[in-house]
């Protein structure tokens, strides 16, 4: 004889029956679940924000520090050719020499620097006035040079227009650029992050 579907489920019945459910009618039961899940939905929004500001601050520091580096790397070559151009206009272009001599003197600069740094992103953290500025500065002593070598441009002329040059840069971008390199060293600083500092080393180079 078939067993009935209600008599086997008769004893789960009875005890479901029986189960005390005055817990669950409880308001407090109620309440300490929904601050439980609040809770967890706080903690887990709270750590995602703090995770999003560790990244921030991260991608923040990693961008002053490339721009330190590209930035001093950018004076030091800088100052390597202003010193190789001065020694030029004191050492040839002050003589009535000819254009054959000054060609073989050339000073034959160093743009190993400038010439990376337009493949590299972090140049346009840089700001513009730096940039534009020093192309006008390799572009204005190049075009002197060129002439003075082609003697469009007498030795003398030549020196003096150099010579500006030089003063222009070496009393406005020079030590703005300089400010702005030590500015980024102190926003680090406030991150606990000190920049070896290497003119010393470049200094006894030299």
């Amino acid at each position: 004889m078939p067993i009935k579907f209600s008599v086997l489920t008769r004893p789960l019945k009875e005890k479901i029956r029986n189960t005390d459910h005055t817990e669950l009618k409880s308001s407090g039961f109620w309440i300490g679940h929904f601050l439980m899940i609040l809770a967890t939905i706080i903690g887990v929004y709270l750590a995602a924000q703090a995770g999003l500001k560790q990244a921030i601050l991260f991608d923040e520091i990693t961008s002053l520090q490339r721009g330190h580096h590209v930035r001093s790397a950018l004076i030091d070559e800088l100052q390597d050719n202003i010193q190789l151009l001065t020694a030029y206009k004191e050492n040839y272009l002050s003589k009535q020499i000819s254009g054959q001599e000054l060609q073989q003197n050339n000073p034959d600069l160093s743009f190993y620097i400038w010439t990376s740094m337009q493949q590299s992103p972090v140049t346009l953290e840089i700001p513009g006035y730096f940039l534009n500025g020093i192309q006008r500065f390799y572009r204005d002593v190049n075009d002197i040079i060129g002439k003075a070598e082609q003697r469009t441009y007498a030795a003398s002329h030549a020196r003096k227009l150099l010579d500006e040059q030089l003063q222009q840069i070496n009393s406005t971008l020079l030590p703005q650029l300089k400010k702005n390199i030590s500015e980024l060293e102190q926003r680090l600083l406030q991150h606990n992050i000190r920049m070896p500092d290497y003119s010393s080393v470049n200094e006894g180079q030299q």
